[in-house]
């Protein structure tokens, strides 16, 4: 027997309704994850220290 280790299919079902519990609705993008990472790593980010900054389109509340 050969076995897939993933169903991609099944992933993909997951990936949808974590987009419907976010509060944007929809996954955020790689591109805006990074784009959080470079903003946190540029001068305009200068005041921010020790927290954690949560890029899950409204998944993490608070």
């Amino acid at each position: 027997a050969v076995n897939p280790a993933i169903d991609e299919s099944a992933v993909q079902g997951i990936v949808d309704q974590l987009a419907g519990m976010r509060m944007t609705r929809r996954n955020p993008t790689l591109a805006e994850v990074a784009a959080t990472a470079v903003f946190l790593a540029s001068d305009h980010a200068g005041g921010i220290t020790g927290t954690f900054v949560n890029a899950t389109g409204g998944m993490v509340a608070g």
